[in-house]
């Protein structure tokens, strides 16, 4: 290692890696049934206060989508979805469940605090009926606009790295069904008898703060069109569709935050020519992953470069692990667009990061472990610069993958089927990504964050049912009512 090297060894070396911590394993910690009521209303009126900064807004926004409903409203359509908001927010893994807990008449009671013009709740067909007919992709938009609003707020400031917001791109299957749906679903043969099955598919994109927190805003649903005009392999259809959303989810993300600056992490199926287009006309930066079948001569001419300018390397300790950087800069790669035939140039910057350390194992013994990753990075990399992007930003990708095992598994019903018709389908869809992003803005929040550490996220929001159903809180009459700012702590 030269003395530069050395020197940045030097520098980086007390980087701390970030670690979950682990939950408390303990008992209840009150001491009569007084204190564990009082617990209660104090954790449920600080979880009020949260919200009712940052729902007004969400529903003022909700209001504007048009109502179809002619006559016999009953229930204000902001009123219908803000229902469905809490229904994925307090984790009812059916529209039955729901329609069963929620109308109770102490949760109803406790609801009033947060909605007051809610006097009474609606049945869940009604908010299916509602979502087959409104323009669902207006829920999004509100979606959108709340998140526009924290930025203008600069709530993730101290989040951002390098000045640009990290943002995460990953496509995933939301559900499958046997036979033909129809209009809206992709269709695939499976199996040895090529049994007709339709599925559902989503390019999703998120938000990435940091410490396992990430805020979903913006889904692409794949459509029949972009499948059926591709006729390669069964691996290239998927691909070639879930490239062509990007296109149409990166338009949206231009025209939707036009200044933001911008970092994409995405996975090796995005390392090719169209995407490095859209990312330089954009002018967002990238971390992609690279694997050696992506593109095989860049590849492999950014090994041999490795090889044979040694100075271009760097070696770190995070934590208790030792990275070895290799990297190479300025690789020109050719390829054409596909829409005019037209070559064009770009020049690709590659790194290589070998990981090693020691795990110790159930039986006492250690274990020497070692893995490698390769990325794409658009900006030069230097001494300087290269841990920072590989841990900062390309290390990050995988909280998109955490989020979406989160909410298909975890309580925000992603993969269930509240409806076959595509559009009520989509609206669900959209109604749980909201209730997704108020609640992890809720336990990010500085009076919530010690009971999310102490239960746990999927632990607090139980609790928090247990608080909603267990007796009528006199929420009026405590802090709910007070004037304050939603403080992130995490």
């Amino acid at each position: 290692m030269n003395e530069t090297n050395h020197l940045a060894y030097k520098k980086v070396q007390r980087e701390a890696r970030y670690r979950s911590p682990a939950l408390p394993n303990r008992v209840c910690q009150e001491a009569d049934a007084a204190s564990e009521l009082a617990e209660r209303e104090l954790t449920t009126d600080r979880t009020l206060c949260a919200m009712k900064k940052i729902l007004p807004g969400l529903l003022n926004d909700l209001a504007q989508i048009k109502d179809y409903r002619k006559k016999n409203i009953k229930h204000p359509l902001s009123m219908l979805l803000a229902y469905g908001i809490l229904m994925f927010a307090l984790h009812y893994s059916s529209r039955r469940e729901a329609n069963r807990e929620m109308s109770t008449p102490v949760v109803r009671e406790n609801l009033k605090a947060l909605f007051p013009e809610l006097e009474t709740l609606p049945h869940g067909d009604t908010l299916y009926r509602l979502l087959e007919n409104i323009e669902v992709e207006k829920i999004e938009q509100s979606q959108i606009m709340l998140l526009k609003r924290l930025i203008a707020g600069k709530k993730f400031a101290p989040y951002l790295v390098g000045g640009k917001y990290r943002i995460a791109i990953d496509g995933t299957q939301k559900l499958a069904h046997p036979g033909e749906c129809g209009e809206g679903y992709l269709l695939r043969h499976v199996g040895k008898e090529k049994v007709p099955q339709s599925y559902v598919y989503v390019l999703e994109a998120v938000l990435v703060l940091g410490n396992g927190m990430v805020i979903p805003f913006m889904s692409e649903f794949l459509s029949n069109g972009d499948i059926e005009a591709e006729t390669d392999s069964p691996e290239k259809k998927k691909q070639d569709c879930e490239l062509k959303a990007f296109r149409r989810l990166a338009e949206k993300l231009k025209k939707t935050f036009p200044r933001l600056g911008i970092v994409l992490m995405m996975d090796s199926l995005y390392a090719n020519g169209p995407v490095f287009s859209i990312c330089r006309k954009n002018h967002w930066d990238y971390m992609i992953n690279f694997k050696a079948g992506s593109i095989p001569t860049i590849y492999q001419e950014a090994e041999a470069l490795m090889k044979y300018n040694p100075e271009n390397a760097v070696e770190v300790m995070w934590g208790d692990r030792h990275q070895a950087y290799a990297y190479s800069n300025g690789l020109d790669y050719e390829y054409e667009i596909a829409e005019t035939g037209r070559k064009n140039r770009v020049n690709l910057n590659v790194v290589r990061c070998t990981e090693k350390w020691r795990e110790k194992k159930a039986d006492g013994s250690v274990e020497e472990k070692e893995t490698t990753y390769v990325w794409l990075s658009s900006k030069r990399l230097t001494e300087a610069n290269v841990f920072r992007r590989c841990t900062n930003i390309a290390r990050y990708r995988w909280q998109i993958e955490n989020n979406i095992l989160v909410e298909k598994h975890q309580g925000y019903g992603y993969s269930s089927c509240y409806a076959f018709k595509i559009n009520a389908l989509k609206g669900y869809h959209y109604l749980s990504k909201i209730a997704h992003m108020v609640m992890t803005l809720v336990m990010m929040s500085s009076q919530i964050i010690d009971k999310v550490m102490e239960l746990g996220k999927r632990g607090f929001i139980k609790y928090l049912g247990k608080c909603l159903e267990s007796s009528v809180l006199e929420l009026r009459e405590t802090r709910s009512n007070r004037v304050r700012y939603l403080q992130l702590a995490a």
